[in-house]
């Protein structure tokens, strides 16, 4: 009846009847709603009847607001839309404010907000409620510090929450998500998946949809990085059955991991999907998330050979990440570049960002392009043994298979082959891809080498086929190339001289030959003047004839 009546009253009072009478009918309804647990539909009457007290309370929702139970835009709306007089008489809005904000990624509007807060305290008698709104206060900045990777903020949210009785700690998700966030930034995974778990658990508990989200989002992550992709995949699905549709902002990390999962498994065309749709909802925010996003959409331009746009992606992004609110994003951005430089040829540029931002496996990636294999294991060596020590799996997968390359780039073939065996037995279970594909060349020989051995052949089958070398040799209809082929020469060829002649038989220029394999041109051309010198001969047509005879390709 209460909402026949105020139905029948549009937007405002029948003629000859007062506003009040609407406002008390939205009261009414707004008590009504309320009693039967339905507290968005009761905050909605509250705010229009202009009962802000009412509204204050109903936010607040008992310890459980309605901006973590999906009315993040409602009360933000109303929150945007009240006089600064308002707020001012009642300075825990402000925080409010600042809270609700940070939720939806509009971080440079939280601190201004913190300060209007701080300076209409004076309006607040009890020193109680002041302590509990200073708390409040420093609680939103640790957040914002955390975000920002600021490992003094860091240090200190460890060192409290650890001295927080764990009894009152478990009523509040947002804490333990926060703790997980420290531990993760600090490079401490595996307590930080304890921390993030706990805060899902938790947050279920207490109906805390959004931090299940965040936390959620955050274990999906750690859980990427140690290897389990299809673990991690259900997890961001599960992320998105939380936002629902549409998705919001919030969602944009879900689908930049669900993209990269998809690009690890070499399905090219739902990572697209997948990394766009993520581009789209990171761009509403601002929030450093829109780098990840551009991250797989750059690794997926590389993947397709358009090596220029990814550089000049990279490019706008590294200039974006230069603010201090991002910066702690720019050695993945390098790290892209640096892959990108060296698939373009561009020695010198990649070496010089490697050594500026004190990289090491990007570092070792320049040595082996160099053709210094020796200098690439002698960074990869102690590197492996740093993230064997912190429990960092998807790292150390990167530089074992690093190592494997670099072994193989020294004519190390028994020592090549012992590393990609681990590799394969760990990349296995999870169907990695592209860690492997993304190699090129180098790659498809050494898995030409792992399959002459009989090591694991279903797998490494599965590879070369991603890598184009069995279609390759269906297309020519020969066999494989022997891969260390016997050879009559009073000083034989290496290996990498070897892969340079196939190459150069295939009918590749220099500058090809030096994209294709990531060195310098300058490293191609005197390769080519030591195979001419041991081959006796002047000109590429006759470094192919004479390799022939010799039974070289």
């Amino acid at each position: 009846e209460l909402l026949r009546q105020l139905f029948n009253q549009g937007t405002g009072p029948a003629p000859g009847q007062d506003a009040d009478d609407v406002a008390a009918l939205h009261i009414r309804a707004s008590e009504w709603f309320e009693a039967q647990g339905l507290e968005p539909e009761a905050f909605q009457h509250a705010i229009a009847a202009n009962d802000i007290e009412r509204a204050e309370r109903l936010i607040d929702g008992n310890g459980s607001p309605l901006y973590v139970r999906g009315q993040t835009v409602p009360v933000l709306n109303w929150l945007e839309s009240l006089p600064v007089s308002t707020l001012n008489a009642r300075p825990w809005m402000w925080i409010t404010f600042a809270t609700v904000l940070s939720i939806v990624g509009k971080v440079s509007h939280v601190e201004p907000n913190l300060q209007a807060a701080e300076s209409a305290m004076d309006n607040v008698q009890s020193i109680d409620m002041k302590q509990h709104l200073v708390n409040r206060i420093e609680e939103l900045r640790e957040l914002l510090g955390i975000l920002t990777a600021d490992p003094i903020q860091m240090d200190a949210t460890i060192a409290r929450t650890n001295r927080v009785d764990p009894g009152t700690l478990a009523v509040s998700p947002a804490a333990l998500w926060k703790l997980g966030l420290a531990y993760f930034y600090s490079g401490e995974r595996r307590p930080a998946v304890k921390a993030f778990v706990n805060a899902i658990s938790v947050s279920e508990a207490t109906g805390n949809v959004h931090v299940n989200i965040l936390a959620s989002t955050s274990l999906a992550r750690a859980i990427e990085l140690d290897n389990e992709l299809t673990r991690a995949a259900e997890t961001f699905r599960r992320v998105l059955r939380l936002v629902g549709d549409p998705p919001g902002p919030v969602a944009c990390e879900a689908y930049a991991g669900l993209a990269r999962i998809f690009y690890e498994r070499n399905d090219l065309e739902a990572a697209q999907q997948h990394g766009e749709k993520s581009l789209e909802l990171a761009r509403q925010v601002e929030i450093a998330s829109f780098v990840t996003s551009e991250l797989v959409l750059v690794h997926l331009q590389l993947a397709e050979g358009d090596t220029s746009a990814a550089i000049a992606s990279l490019a706008r992004t590294a200039e974006t990440v230069g603010d201090k609110r991002f910066r702690y994003r720019m050695p993945d951005v390098v790290a892209m570049q640096v892959l990108a430089f060296l698939k373009q040829g561009r020695l010198e540029d990649a070496a010089q960002l490697a050594r500026q931002h004190e990289l090491p496996m990007a570092q070792a990636r320049v040595s082996l392009a160099q053709g210094d294999a020796l200098s690439a294991l002698a960074t990869l060596e102690p590197l492996r043994l740093q993230l064997e020590d912190k429990g960092w799996q998807k790292e150390r997968l990167e530089v074992m298979l690093l190592q494997a390359l670099s072994h193989y780039a020294n004519d190390d073939q028994d020592a090549a082959i012992r590393v990609l065996s681990d590799v394969l037995e760990i990349a296995e279970p999870e169907g990695f891809v592209r860690t492997f594909v993304d190699e090129g060349v180098p790659m498809a020989q050494l898995l030409s080498l792992a399959a002459a051995r009989g090591i694991r052949p279903d797998y490494v089958s599965r590879l070369r086929a991603a890598l184009g070398v069995e279609e390759h040799e269906a297309e020519t209809k020969s066999a494989p190339l022997p891969v260390k082929p016997v050879q009559s020469l009073a000083e034989p060829l290496s290996q990498r001289e070897l892969e340079i002649l196939q190459l150069i038989a295939n009918g590749l220029s220099n500058r090809q030959i030096s994209e294709r394999l990531f060195l310098a041109l300058a490293t191609v051309k005197g390769h080519n003047r030591n195979i001419f010198g041991k081959l006796q001969v002047e000109r590429r047509t006759e470094a192919v004839a004479r390799a022939r005879e010799l039974g070289l390709l």
